[in-house]
């Protein structure tokens, strides 16, 4: 059933009102932004009245006289004349002459300088640069000048030769005899044998300096670390002793040096010039086609101021990327863990030459295992980083490497 016209007119007509009574409140609201808005801009304008009649109220007069134009100057007057004309008048001084004979209170100087209660720390800190400085450290390269070999057992044994046969001219139809004296080293006895050896390092970091430092302190860890344990590895690999740790090269009971002929001096001075060019013909021709020199620094300088009977240098420097700097014609590496002192004296061996893939094998087990232990030292807040690895080393082929040592 629909609504009667009579409905419908009284609808509309109420309709019709809400619609008008509606605009009627929009207009009005209309006209209390824009009031409200006045209203803030006379207020604002009336502020700013205020603080220009508050500034103008707090200035005041240097002059005794300022209507005068004869009057003479007061000293307050002068002292303000002479500080904006550069003379060497303190604030102090004109502080004097504008409060005379107030009370002067604690001042200090805003400058930036050093030391403790600076104000530099707060208004002009400095800049942290996220970069550790770093020493260098040597590290002698027979790893990467020897062989390696990688290994899964904690010992590895390599057979030698022991003996090769006899050739020889027969005549026909005359007997052939057999030859028994080739031995390729199976036993035990006659079989190099390198055990595998675990080095470590272990460091503690708190949690703190963990959290709060600007760099990754676990990656700056590993970094420094790994430098170490390449640096130990060098050195062992020339000097160990094979107990506990890899055999030495130049520390092996089967390694061959010339002793130097000058008595004179035990100093790297007692190295002659013929004697660092016949070192390398004392190695079969084989070994001399991969023969690379190795010394200290020491021994470098010293080489590059040795010259032949003809008057020139031994040292040939390097002319571009492509051709390196040789020794007599021969490259050179640099190895400080030959005489880890830095200074040679008798008994040291500061030089070096031979093949070392053939002379020197390293065998790895485990380069390097990181563990990361925040539980055994929580209570004291730290957590401990262990680092291990598994090597080993040892003079594989005595002949194909030969030294020079001081008298």
């Amino acid at each position: 059933m629909g609504l009667s016209e009579s409905d419908k007119r009284e609808f509309k007509d109420a309709l019709y009102e809400a619609r008008e009574a509606a605009e009627r409140k929009s207009e009005e609201v209309e006209n209390l932004k824009t009031e409200l808005t006045e209203t803030r801009d006379k207020w604002e304008k009336a502020q700013d009245r205020l603080d220009e009649l508050e500034t103008k109220m707090n200035r005041r007069d240097l002059d005794t006289d300022p209507g005068s134009d004869t009057a003479e100057m007061s000293d307050e007057r002068k002292a303000f004349k002479s500080w904006i004309n550069g003379a060497n008048v303190s604030g102090e001084m004109y502080r004097e002459h504008l409060y005379p004979g107030e009370n002067k209170g604690e001042t200090k100087d805003l400058s930036i300088g050093s030391g403790a209660g600076n104000q530099s720390d707060a208004l002009a800190p400095v800049e942290f640069v996220e970069e550790i400085i770093k020493d260098a450290v040597e590290i002698s390269p027979l790893r990467q000048a020897a062989r390696t070999l990688q290994t899964e057992r904690k010992q590895v044994e390599i057979p030698k030769l022991q003996g090769r046969p006899s050739a020889g001219f027969v005549g026909e139809g005359d007997n052939r005899a057999d030859d028994t004296s080739l031995d390729f080293g199976v036993d035990n006895d006659d079989m190099l044998v390198i055990d595998t050896h675990e080095f470590f390092v272990e460091v503690p970091v708190t949690r703190q300096m963990i959290e709060d430092a600007v760099f990754d302190v676990e990656a700056e860890v590993r970094d420094v670390v790994t430098t170490e344990m390449d640096r130990l590895q060098g050195e062992k690999f020339l000097q160990g002793t094979g107990s506990g740790e890899p055999q030495g090269m130049i520390t092996d009971t089967n390694f061959v040096s010339e002793t130097t002929s000058d008595t004179s001096t035990d100093s790297i001075d007692a190295v002659s010039a013929d004697e660092l060019r016949t070192l390398p013909l004392r190695l079969k021709q084989r070994y001399r086609q991969n023969g690379q020199w190795g010394v200290t620094r020491e021994a470098l300088r010293h080489a590059r101021t040795l010259e032949d009977s003809s008057g020139d240098y031994l040292f040939e420097p390097s002319l571009d990327a492509s051709t390196p700097a040789t020794i007599d014609g021969f490259e050179y590496v640099e190895m400080q863990d030959l005489v880890p002192s830095g200074t040679a004296t008798q008994g040291d061996i500061p030089y070096v030459f031979g093949d070392y893939q053939r002379a020197y094998y390293v065998v790895d087990r485990l380069q390097m295992e990181v563990i990361r232990d925040p539980y055994t030292a929580k209570s004291s807040g730290k957590i401990e980083y262990h680092f291990r690895g598994r090597v080993g080393g040892d003079l594989a082929l005595a002949e194909a490497v030969k030294g020079i040592e001081i008298a």
